[in-house]
């Protein structure tokens, strides 16, 4: 007889382990589920992140291209400002030095007739020092051959 209940406590126990196994795996099988939903709704949530900064990432490259085209621009607005000015200087050192030609040549009649001959001889080689400097002026801009 107590070989039999000794079979019986056995078999008992194998049931409450068997038991208590099924019960642990249908528990680790509920945890995985909800582990698996879990992991899908992170997937989700990062999946539409990732298009954000993909969107964002598009956007900031089209603002930078629209900054590059603006700041050549701006590099080309300074190059025809700085050959405007330098045009308007050497025009108005040509016209300062024009206007004081003429002003000697309107001069010349009231002051000192002596050497009168070879102050007309300057005067004509230095208005025509003007002149060639004037067409090297107007030939030398940019854009002129």
């Amino acid at each position: 007889m107590a070989w039999q209940v000794a079979g019986y406590a056995f078999a008992a126990a194998i049931v409450i382990v068997a038991t208590a196994i099924v019960i642990f795996i249908s528990a680790l099988l509920r945890s995985i589920g909800r582990l698996d939903r879990a992991v899908t709704v992170v997937s989700e949530e990062a999946e539409v992140s990732l298009q954000k900064c993909a969107n964002l990432a598009d956007e900031a490259k089209d603002a930078i291209a629209v900054s590059r085209k603006s700041l050549e621009g701006f590099v080309v607005l300074a190059e025809g400002a700085r050959a405007l000015g330098n045009s308007a200087r050497a025009t108005a050192r040509t016209a300062a030095q024009v206007t004081e030609m003429y002003r000697e040549f309107l001069a010349s009649p009231f002051s000192n007739q002596d050497g009168d001959h070879e102050h007309h001889a300057g005067f004509k080689s230095e208005l025509a020092e003007v002149f060639r400097k004037l067409w090297t002026d107007w030939t030398q801009r940019p854009g002129r051959s």
